[in-house]
């Protein structure tokens, strides 16, 4: 069920002995997809590292996820659909966040310093990425990137995206690793914020990480939040 203000959320419970346990939230979206993508509910998987384990509260040096006292936790999932050359992919699942840089028309100023999101080999990885340097998306189940804070009031059961979307000025942009990592860079009038169910991009094209993964460039993509779709114990 979905977390509910005043009510407990979870239940202790340690993970089978057999039982996957994930490092990276990569690796829990690909144990989980096929069934959240079926519309079934997957075995509980134990989750030891990633975004969504920090979001958690999770340590290096916390509990394990086959400790008598582990927690069990029902979580969200993304669902993300995209289309490149009018062609559709394959739906991909995403269990913290999804984050997307619009490539900027030709011959503006911020092309040199954006130009790699146009290439599809030679990517930066997602904290490189130019953020709001162009419009960002940032669609987050997770509160963190890295010690980036980048949905400080969402919570990953919840039933609802926290997205943000905009661009900043190079002197905001300057103050911005400071900002993420505290949690502060919200509010700003550069940046709006919602809290759908469910978004459409639009237009780009976007470079889309799925996950902290380079998935390329695309040229539409939605997200679709499913409530209560998996469970992660740590």
């Amino acid at each position: 069920m979905t977390i509910a203000k005043g009510q407990p959320w979870g239940r202790q419970g340690p993970l089978e002995a057999a039982g996957p346990v994930a490092a990276t939230d990569a690796e829990l979206a690909r144990v989980v997809a096929a069934a959240v993508l079926a519309g079934d509910v997957p075995e509980p998987t134990g989750l030891i590292g990633g975004d969504l384990f920090s979001t958690l509260g999770g340590k290096p040096s916390g509990r394990r996820p086959t400790d008598e006292d582990a927690w069990r936790y029902p979580l969200d999932a993304l669902v993300v659909r995209s289309t490149t050359d009018g062609v559709s992919s394959e739906p991909a699942v995403a269990v913290a966040h999804v984050v997307a840089f619009r490539a900027p028309e030709a011959g503006r100023p911020s092309d040199r310093l954006v130009g790699a999101l146009r290439g599809r080999r030679h990517s930066p990885k997602l904290r490189r990425a130019p953020w709001f340097v162009d419009e960002t998306l940032i669609i987050a189940n997770a509160a963190f990137v890295g010690d980036w804070n980048i949905a400080p009031r969402g919570h990953p059961n919840d039933g609802r995206l926290e997205v943000t979307q905009g661009r900043l000025g190079a002197r905001d942009r300057r103050q911005l690793p400071g900002r993420l990592a505290a949690g502060t860079h919200l509010p700003h009038p550069g940046l709006t914020t919602s809290r759908p169910k469910a978004l459409d991009a639009g237009m780009g094209p976007w470079r889309l990480y799925v996950d902290g993964v380079d998935t390329g460039m695309v040229d539409d993509f939605g997200v679709e939040l499913i409530p209560d779709a998996f469970t992660a114990v740590m």
